[in-house]
């Protein structure tokens, strides 16, 4: 559960879901990001591939104190109005932030240390994700080397396509962050993990894409672009038989 970091429990603004940390922050405030969480629980020993970041589809939202003041720790008086169908204060789906999204004179801020958005409106302010912040941390997590995400949640998505960019498109932009798109030059030829499947890889030639299967028992190696053991490779290494069953 890499979310509700913040919500209208608190006395001041602060994102539900960031990835990383505001420099100013405190201490204690720079834990309470995904970047955080996550390598503290491979501090702790939990294996890398076997963790799963939670990517939200929901926002939470606060009433500002003053409407001047709207940065991350502004003060507010608690959450946010209640979103038309989700009738839950400091609660916004991604469809119920779209619609507020679309209302006159709102601002839309990117925040370039937590890498994630933020809107306000006179006094009402929501920290959400989009598919840019999505995206950024589905490459995070690729180069951490984490297990894969887990939603929260389907229905909050935008299942009607309201927003503008067709249905579900924060579940697709985590989906197309695992895509491979050939674009090597004509005679160069590169090897491409498959994130939903150990044993196969994408070939690239040129911009033709081959979907590759690996030899019996073996799965493919990305640091290496061969098909290996499984325990060679940290997040296939559930794949490796046991000792006696290789007698």
């Amino acid at each position: 559960m890499t979310y509700d970091f913040h919500g209208q429990w608190e006395r001041q603004v602060g994102h539900n879901s960031p990835l990383y940390a505001l420099e100013s922050a405190s201490k204690y405030q720079k834990k309470l990001t995904v970047d955080f969480s996550a390598r503290e629980w491979v501090r702790q020993g939990a294996p890398k591939e076997k963790l799963l970041i939670g990517m939200p589809t929901y926002g939470r939202s606060f009433t500002l104190v003053d409407e001047e003041k709207f940065d991350i720790g502004a003060p507010a008086t608690g959450g946010g109005t209640a979103g038309e169908f989700t009738g839950e204060e400091g609660f916004l789906s991604y469809y119920e932030v779209c619609d507020f999204l679309h209302q006159d004179n709102v601002t839309l801020v990117w925040d370039n240390e937590q890498q994630v958005p933020f809107a306000y409106r006179k006094d009402q302010w929501v920290g959400f994700d989009d598919e840019r912040s999505l995206k950024t941390k589905m490459e995070w997590l690729k180069e951490m080397g984490f297990g894969g995400v887990m939603i929260w949640s389907v229905d909050m998505d935008d299942f009607r396509g309201s927003c503008g960019m067709g249905k579900f498109p924060l579940i697709n932009a985590i989906k197309s962050a695992n895509e491979v798109v050939c674009e090597e030059s004509d005679g160069h030829i590169s090897y491409h993990r498959d994130y939903s499947d150990c044993t196969r890889y994408y070939m690239c030639e040129g911009e033709r894409k081959h979907h590759m299967p690996c030899p019996s028992n073996l799965v493919f190696n990305p640091d290496q672009s061969v098909c290996d053991w499984p325990e060679n490779v940290a997040h296939c290494a559930h794949l490796a038989p046991k000792k006696d069953e290789r007698r």
